[in-house]
């Protein structure tokens, strides 16, 4: 430290002022490596420029004064050693220089700096112990990390600024890794078990009662009120049972475009307090650069979601995300959502392509969670790529290994591509981390299909007794239970029930109407079942959707073909559906060329299936063909087994399959149709051994919905299954087959009867003829 001492006395006045800056450089760069590296709290820098700003006058005053002292005639060697014997001096003078020393000013420094480091090491122990006012609330023991919490809407005068607000908090606090927000559909059916209506406010009474019915812990709540211009935006976590605050915090707005960075602050104060780690909180994104700087935008952002829970067949909730994405055009969660509607509405599809293609664009606006639903979304629906599509959902998981969307995401895509043990196991660990939501309908589908049949209908069952049921809950309820008990007539009235109260929504009507037609398709009744189906294109008629109406005939004609094994009247249907609903009044990307392909081919008429496949791939951009409705592996395998063909449509089917296992291809039919595909392929070519191991694989099949997704099978396969075990001289196996067909196609059309009766008198021949 002499050394030191006397280098620095050395200099004069400016080079001390130049020296002590670059020295203040280094130590505020070494305290922010420190501050990011270690997770300090944001206020050790500030403390830290304080500190060398304090600093900065004593050091220049020793400077000063050591400097004076050397032009009096004191040597440099006493004023950096400070011998016991120095020359005589005034009172003062002695006083002012033995205060204004290089050593007392250096361990002034070093003093002051430990000081900063005690105070953040208590600082940060206190916090990491739950000790005192600094101490998290996680910590402390007050909350469990990522224990579900409940967003209140927000209080203000001004309705929807309301709603955008509570919107703003949710996405900033959906950044954070130890808060989970109780999902709508929770909160809906709590308001169910609380006999109020769905529509029913959650204020901060409400929320609180529910939580505490729930034993949920705590309640975020806030307020946000404008006046002449400026927006006061507060936020509160509320204890569910005394409703003490927690946490609080307030900031103001200058004008609406603060309003969003306003929201962030506060968010991230109560983030903090709960005991989110400084370096998470510094790596989520400002709030505005993951939603939109536009107040108007998330305003109607949140009225179309909004609309949406209310009815998901609503145009209102499809026009107010339009003006959102006008408002914003690099509004990526909108344009996100915006494919989500449409999707799942099956309209629109160049526009659903579109929006899922903005989102992706602008992904760079969008937090980790939901830039990573961006990317699987444009992959699965834009570009056709499942695989890419699974990657997306399992850096989601890399983030959060609890993540409910990706768990529930990816579930059903490994149920889509045939892995039911894969799905079943994402399945239970999406209930097990999200109790709160509709997993276990998800985890109930996944469970049936991985064998699981008793887990699949108490998950089932929690879903109906304790969550509002809509209609896909309800669906797929009934198809459980058709598929476990056979009980055709039970299913029907579920059905029948959920047509019912459709009300006007018409896409729900539609689908309820296409369910009872491959319910009554599976049984032989074919009249009964185009009449549904008529009834569904009605309704998609009156919704203003001729590609999904043009679809319901197409469906009809697959049942005249596979029911009835009448291909002209297949042909025939479609080609009057056709004319109702020409292509070329279709929206480019909704044309369904490669549905007619496939139904032409099994009607035995491949040039027509060519000239639909030509029209495609003359009409449709290269990079979108993979995303196009339908799949072009099995409309070839089709093709290739009308022309005869065999071995290229074995090899299409098997390795669509071989495809679809590893996540790579496109697989439509989680209800093992492909397996019915290869089973006819076989039999063509006269392979009765396969072609029964095949036929044998679909009707056994442990697959969801398979009696009534692909009910227009299912007789056909019994049929042929039977005859293929007789003709191999294989009675026992003939009979069973014989029986279940019988069985099924009790109540068959009179048309049908006769091959009802031809089953029934071979099965009671082979009986007699056995004894």
């Amino acid at each position: 430290m002499k050394k030191l001492i006397h280098e620095i006395h050395r200099r004069s006045l400016w080079q001390v002022l130049g020296i002590y800056l670059a020295a203040g450089w280094v130590v505020l760069q070494v305290v922010h490596q420190l501050v990011e590296s270690a997770g300090l709290p944001d206020w050790v820098s500030p403390f830290a420029i304080v500190l060398l700003l304090i600093g900065l006058p004593i050091v220049l005053a020793t400077a000063f004064v050591q400097e004076r002292g050397i032009a009096g005639g004191v040597s440099e060697e006493q004023v950096a050693d400070e011998p016991p014997e120095r020359p005589a001096a005034t009172p003062a003078g002695r006083s002012r220089h033995n205060l204004f020393t290089w050593r007392n000013a250096v361990l002034g420094g070093v003093l002051a700096f430990t000081l900063l480091t005690a105070l953040t090491t208590a600082f940060m122990f206190m916090r990491n112990r739950g000790i005192g006012p600094v101490g998290s609330l996680i910590a402390s023991g007050v909350l469990d990390a990522r224990s579900p919490l409940i967003l209140a809407t927000f209080e203000s005068g001004d309705p929807d600024l309301a709603r955008a607000a509570t919107e703003a908090f949710r996405v900033d606090l959906s950044q954070s890794p130890v808060v989970r927000l109780a999902e709508p559909s929770f909160l809906a059916a709590a308001l169910d078990r609380m006999e109020r209506s769905r529509d029913t406010r959650i204020d901060l009474a409400v929320g609180r009662e529910i939580a505490e019915r729930e034993g949920i812990p705590a309640v975020f709540t806030g307020e946000i009120n404008g006046a002449g211009g400026a927006y006061v935006v507060s936020g509160q976590l509320v204890r569910a049972g005394d409703g003490a605050v927690l946490a609080s915090h307030r900031e103001t707005a200058t004008d609406s475009t603060a309003v969003i960075d306003a929201i962030n602050r506060v968010s991230r104060v109560l983030r903090e307090r709960i005991g989110e780690s400084y370096t998470s909180l510094r790596a989520s994104p400002p709030l505005e650069n993951v939603t939109t700087p536009s107040l108007e935008a998330l305003r109607k952002y949140t009225e179309a979601v909004a609309e949406d829970e209310r009815s998901m067949d609503s145009p209102r909730a499809i026009a107010l995300i339009e003006e959102a994405v006008a408002i914003d055009p690099q509004f990526a969660m909108a344009w996100r959502k915006l494919g989500v509607f449409l999707a799942n509405r099956e309209e629109q599809r160049s526009r659903a392509l579109e929006a899922f293609q903005q989102a992706y664009e602008h992904r760079d606006r969008l937090t980790d969670r939901e830039r990573y639903l961006a990317i699987a979304a444009y992959n699965d629906w834009v570009m056709g790529r499942t695989d890419l599509a699974i990657q997306a959902y399992d850096n989601m998981l890399a983030l959060d290994p609890s993540d409910h969307w990706a768990l529930n995401n990816l579930s059903v895509k490994y149920w889509q591509l045939g892995q039911f043990e894969k799905s079943a196991e994402l399945a239970h660990r999406l209930v097990a981390a999200d109790s709160t939501s509709r997993s276990y309908a998800v985890g109930a589908v996944a469970a049936y299909d991985g064998g699981e049949v008793d887990l699949a209908a108490e998950w089932m069952g929690v879903v109906v007794e304790n969550f509002e049921p809509n209609p896909t809950s309800r669906t797929w309820a009934a198809f459980l239970a058709l598929d476990q008990a056979g009980d055709y007539e039970a299913y029907d009235g579920a059905i029948e029930d959920l047509a019912s109260d459709a009300g006007g929504n018409l896409y729900a009507l539609a689908n309820a109407q296409q369910d009872l037609a491959r319910a009554d398709a599976a049984r032989g009744r074919l009249r009964e079942a185009h009449a549904h189906l008529e009834r569904a294109e009605s309704a998609h008629r009156d919704r203003g959707r001729p590609p999904e109406a043009l679809a319901s005939a197409i469906i009809s004609a697959w049942f005249d073909l596979d029911v009835g094994l009448n291909s002209g009247a297949a042909v025939e249907r479609v080609e009057a559906g056709l004319r109702r609903y020409p292509l070329v009044e279709m929206d480019l990307l909704e044309r369904p060329y490669l549905e007619l392909a496939f139904l032409y081919a099994a009607a035995g008429r491949p040039d027509d299936a060519r000239r639909f496949m030509a029209e495609l791939k003359a009409e449709t951009p290269p990079e979108l063909i993979n995303g196009a409705p339908g799949n072009p592996a099995a409309t070839r395998a089709g093709i290739a087994r009308a022309e005869g063909r065999y071995e290229d449509a074995l090899a299409e089917g098997r390795s669509e399959i071989s495809l679809a296992r590893r996540g790579t291809g496109v697989w439509e039919c989680p209800s093992l149709c492909r397996y019915m595909s290869l089973a006819l392929t076989f039999d063509a070519a006269g392979q009765a051994d396969s072609a029964t191991a095949y036929f044998g694989a679909y009707v056994n099949g442990s697959s969801f919905g398979r009696i009534t997704g692909d009910g227009n099978y299912l007789g056909r396969a019994l049929e042929r299954l039977a005859q293929l075990y007789d003709q191999a001289g294989d009675t026992e196996n003939a009979v069973v087959y014989y029986a279940r067909f019988v069985e099924l196609w009790t109540e068959a059309d009179p048309e049908l009867q006769p091959r009802v009766e031809a089953a029934r008198a071979r099965m009671e021949e082979i009986v007699r003829e056995r004894g």
